[in-house]
């Protein structure tokens, strides 16, 4: 991957397809720290086949006033 998993997915939400990042759910050009989470976190899951392997590790996020926050804007 040329980098740790997070990380790899984490760039890979932030890249631009068809217009849009893709991690960018509901289409309004500002990516949320929930919505890059949710991104990073399907991805993650299904790298490591459903948390089985045992290399595996799950990103975190902590639930606040701050998770909704725009953390890039395109």
């Amino acid at each position: 991957l040329g980098n740790s998993v997070f990380t790899y997915f984490l760039v890979e939400g932030l890249e631009i397809q068809g217009g849009y990042a893709r991690s960018d759910g509901n289409g309004d050009r500002d990516v949320s720290a929930n919505e890059i989470y949710d991104y990073v976190f399907d991805a993650m899951r299904k790298y490591y086949e459903n948390w089985t392997d045992p290399k595996s590790h799950k990103p975190d996020i902590k639930e606040g006033a701050f998770a909704d926050a725009v953390i890039f804007r395109y």
